[in-house]
């Protein structure tokens, strides 16, 4: 079963096929990709404070 190159996550093989990069690996899943937004949206806050 394909893999998550951030998180380490299964994923489904539709999944790896809709949302990997053109060398076919899957940079980012829906779970740390969500993190990562999540992440980066409080560190823009409270940079701006």
């Amino acid at each position: 079963m394909p893999e998550c190159a951030g998180c380490g996550a299964h994923v489904t093989s539709d999944y790896h096929r809709v949302f990997s990069a053109r060398d076919g690996e899957l940079k980012a899943c829906i779970n740390c990709s969500s993190n990562r937004v999540a992440r980066d949206a409080g560190r823009s806050e409270a940079g701006s404070m």
